[in-house]
């Protein structure tokens, strides 16, 4: 997925189950940046 510079992306959590979860995002010129997110449904 695509996502376009300066723009906000919401995704839904319903499938997750609660807990912490790292994400990874890796930038058009394969910059990676990883950060943990807290899911509580």
């Amino acid at each position: 997925m695509r996502i376009k510079v300066g723009s906000t992306s919401m995704f839904s959590t319903s499938n997750l189950n609660d807990g912490i979860f790292i994400v990874k995002l890796v930038t058009i010129n394969e910059t990676e940046i990883g950060t943990k997110i807290i899911v509580k449904n």
